[in-house]
């Protein structure tokens, strides 16, 4: 029985599933074919991902602080850089997905909640828009701006390092809009609700 209740379900998601043909909206059908179906690789990509494999056999230790779930409350641990590189930074996949979204859209203004080592923000600062990350964990962001020093177009982005419970109300209340966000922060279910409506009323 279980067996047949499995085929069936998995014949109503393949009768319901879409692709590019069954995509009606124009807005949505040109996203899916230039963004998100793209995997073309562009040459800019490569030093970036130089950057990555690098951090990936950097065996040096950082004392990462973890602000925790809209608490004061730190806790400090030692974790190797490439710990962090594997486990914390966002596959290359979706950088350059974030990075095709970018040119896509052209936005103003890209919020980047989540430092990390820097990579998806030198993704996001590609096509030298103005980029504003945030970042909780000091050590962190000092081995993110080490790690941009050899970019150029990273220039354009700014870094506002501090617990993001404050620092991003703060940069909010002298902003008029925003068009771009990516939230790789604090990971819980009420803080991320709370960045949202904070992002969501600019």
């Amino acid at each position: 029985m279980q067996a047949i209740r499995f085929a069936a379900n998995y014949l109503l998601y393949y009768l319901k599933a879409l692709d590019e043909h069954s995509l009606h909206s124009p807005l949505v059908f040109d996203l899916y074919n230039h963004v998100i179906k793209n995997s073309t690789f562009d040459t800019r990509y490569r030093p970036i991902e130089n950057k990555r494999s690098a951090l990936h056999k950097n065996e040096n230790l950082l004392n990462v602080t973890d602000l925790g779930a809209g608490s004061s409350l730190k806790k400090e641990k030692q974790r190797k850089i490439s710990s962090i590189a594997r486990k914390s930074m966002a596959p290359a996949k979706k950088s350059q997905l974030l990075h095709r979204l970018i040119k896509y859209y052209q936005p103003d203004t890209i919020i980047d909640l989540g430092t990390c080592l820097g990579l998806n923000t030198l993704y996001l600062a590609l096509e030298q828009r103005r980029v504003v990350t945030f970042e909780g964990c000091p050590t962190s962001a000092t081995e993110a701006r080490k790690n941009w020093q050899e970019f150029e177009f990273s220039k354009d982005i700014e870094l506002i390092e501090g617990n993001i419970n404050q620092t991003l109300p703060a940069f909010l209340a002298q902003e008029d809009k925003i068009d771009f966000v990516f939230m790789d922060a604090n990971h819980t279910y009420e803080a991320t609700i709370d960045y949202f409506d904070l992002l969501a009323s600019k």
